[in-house]
Protein backbone atom coordinates (compact mmCIF):
# COMPACT_ATOMS: atom_id res chain seq x y z
CA UNK A 1 0.00 0.00 0.00
CA UNK A 2 1.32 3.45 -0.90
CA UNK A 3 1.98 5.91 1.93
CA UNK A 4 -0.61 8.35 0.58
CA UNK A 5 -3.24 5.60 0.57
CA UNK A 6 -2.38 4.68 4.14
CA UNK A 7 -2.48 8.31 5.23
CA UNK A 8 -5.86 8.87 3.60
CA UNK A 9 -7.23 5.76 5.35
CA UNK A 10 -5.89 6.90 8.74
CA UNK A 11 -7.32 10.38 8.30
CA UNK A 12 -10.66 9.10 7.02
CA UNK A 13 -11.16 6.39 9.63
CA UNK A 14 -13.49 6.93 12.54
CA UNK A 15 -11.26 6.96 15.61
CA UNK A 16 -10.34 9.02 18.62
CA UNK A 17 -8.27 12.09 17.67
CA UNK A 18 -5.57 11.16 20.19
CA UNK A 19 -5.24 7.72 18.61
CA UNK A 20 -5.10 9.28 15.12
CA UNK A 21 -2.35 11.69 16.21
CA UNK A 22 -0.40 8.82 17.79
CA UNK A 23 -0.60 6.83 14.56
CA UNK A 24 0.47 9.87 12.53
CA UNK A 25 3.41 10.46 14.90
CA UNK A 26 4.54 6.88 14.30
CA UNK A 27 4.35 7.41 10.54
CA UNK A 28 6.32 10.65 10.83
CA UNK A 29 8.94 9.02 13.06
CA UNK A 30 9.41 6.31 10.43
CA UNK A 31 10.03 9.11 7.92
CA UNK A 32 12.58 10.69 10.27
CA UNK A 33 14.48 7.40 10.66
CA UNK A 34 15.29 7.45 6.94
CA UNK A 35 17.39 10.59 7.44
CA UNK A 36 21.10 10.30 8.12
CA UNK A 37 20.97 12.64 11.12
CA UNK A 38 17.62 12.36 12.92
CA UNK A 39 16.53 15.36 14.96
CA UNK A 40 13.42 16.61 16.70
CA UNK A 41 11.07 18.40 14.28
CA UNK A 42 11.05 22.16 14.75
CA UNK A 43 7.53 23.60 14.65
CA UNK A 44 8.67 27.06 13.56
CA UNK A 45 10.58 25.57 10.63
CA UNK A 46 7.61 23.38 9.66
CA UNK A 47 5.31 26.41 9.89
CA UNK A 48 7.68 28.47 7.74
CA UNK A 49 7.81 25.74 5.07
CA UNK A 50 4.02 25.43 5.10
CA UNK A 51 3.51 29.17 4.72
CA UNK A 52 6.07 29.39 1.91
CA UNK A 53 4.10 26.81 -0.07
CA UNK A 54 0.61 28.06 0.81
CA UNK A 55 1.20 31.70 -0.09
CA UNK A 56 3.15 33.37 2.69
CA UNK A 57 0.86 33.59 5.73
CA UNK A 58 -0.76 31.41 8.35
CA UNK A 59 -4.13 32.49 6.96
CA UNK A 60 -3.09 31.01 3.61
CA UNK A 61 -2.21 27.72 5.32
CA UNK A 62 -5.54 27.72 7.19
CA UNK A 63 -7.50 28.44 4.00
CA UNK A 64 -5.69 25.63 2.16
CA UNK A 65 -6.47 23.18 4.97
CA UNK A 66 -10.04 24.39 5.46
CA UNK A 67 -9.51 25.32 9.12
CA UNK A 68 -9.57 28.59 11.02
CA UNK A 69 -6.51 30.81 11.20
CA UNK A 70 -6.80 30.54 14.96
CA UNK A 71 -6.40 26.74 14.80
CA UNK A 72 -3.10 27.09 12.92
CA UNK A 73 -1.93 29.95 15.14
CA UNK A 74 -2.74 27.97 18.31
CA UNK A 75 -0.57 25.07 17.11
CA UNK A 76 2.23 27.48 16.29
CA UNK A 77 2.01 29.22 19.67
CA UNK A 78 2.05 25.83 21.47
CA UNK A 79 5.20 25.02 19.53
CA UNK A 80 3.65 21.85 18.16
CA UNK A 81 2.24 21.54 14.66
CA UNK A 82 0.06 18.42 14.85
CA UNK A 83 0.78 15.34 12.80
CA UNK A 84 -2.76 15.58 11.43
CA UNK A 85 -2.08 19.11 10.15
CA UNK A 86 1.20 18.08 8.54
CA UNK A 87 -0.34 15.03 6.86
CA UNK A 88 -3.35 17.02 5.60
CA UNK A 89 -0.98 19.66 4.21
CA UNK A 90 1.04 16.95 2.46
CA UNK A 91 -2.09 15.39 0.94
CA UNK A 92 -3.52 18.72 -0.25
CA UNK A 93 -0.26 20.04 -1.70
CA UNK A 94 1.76 16.96 -2.60
CA UNK A 95 4.91 18.35 -0.99
CA UNK A 96 7.25 15.79 0.53
CA UNK A 97 6.74 14.85 4.18
CA UNK A 98 10.52 14.72 4.57
CA UNK A 99 10.75 18.30 3.34
CA UNK A 100 7.87 19.52 5.53
CA UNK A 101 9.18 17.89 8.71
CA UNK A 102 12.95 18.44 8.42
CA UNK A 103 13.73 20.34 5.22
CA UNK A 104 15.19 17.27 3.48
CA UNK A 105 13.78 15.62 0.43
CA UNK A 106 12.18 17.25 -2.56
CA UNK A 107 11.57 20.94 -2.15
CA UNK A 108 8.51 22.30 -3.96
CA UNK A 109 9.34 24.46 -6.94
CA UNK A 110 6.25 26.66 -6.81
CA UNK A 111 3.57 27.66 -4.33
CA UNK A 112 0.23 25.86 -4.50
Amino acid sequence: MENNDLLVQVLGAVMDNNLRNDILRIILKDTERKNAVPREPNSEEIYARMTSVAGGTGADVARLLGVSSQAINNQRMRGSISGNTIINFHIKTGVSLDWLVDGNGESPVAAV
